[in-house]
């Protein structure tokens, strides 16, 4: 099966997608913000560079489960199975026991496939293991203050 060029796919669903979420600004000058909740897309920002449908190589962290509870999984997208979508997403779980572990074998995975993404992969790897230390009671959630202090 022949695929189209990314630069292609993404003219085609830059403006108008099922998986765009735009939210306005405050005030008149502060304008729009698109965000984009595809798969593959790391950084949730409605962009060529962080698209999940139409880059061939999209990478993205998101929430797995295995005996012990949630774990984030690293997702690839493979460019040779591009047209089987089922098949061609690889997913490799990360142990929450062992964060700095984790951190390495993300970052060596992640060097040759998208290195100008790697940030993101490790902002994100970050935030979801907070989320899952808060959760099991092993660190304290930020407090939300109202009104004025």
């Amino acid at each position: 099966m022949v695929s189209a060029p990314s630069s292609l796919v993404w003219a085609c669903v830059s403006r108008h997608n099922s998986f765009q979420r735009q939210k306005n600004g405050r005030t008149k000058r502060s304008g729009k913000v698109i965000f984009s909740v595809e798969k593959g897309n790391v950084a949730n920002i409605s962009s060529f560079k962080y698209s999940g449908i139409a880059n061939e190589k999209s990478v993205d962290i998101v929430t797995g489960s295995n005996d012990k509870g949630p774990v984030p999984v690293f997702v690839k997208k493979t460019v040779s199975k591009a047209s089987k979508p089922v098949k061609a997403i690889q997913k490799n779980n990360y142990s929450t026991s062992n964060v700095r572990k984790a951190q390495a074998s993300l970052a060596s995975q992640n060097t040759y496939y998208r290195p100008d993404l790697q940030s993101k992969l490790e902002a994100k790897f970050s935030a979801l293991n907070n989320g899952y230390k808060a959760a099991k009671g092993l660190r304290k959630m930020a407090t939300c203050t109202t009104g004025r202090d």
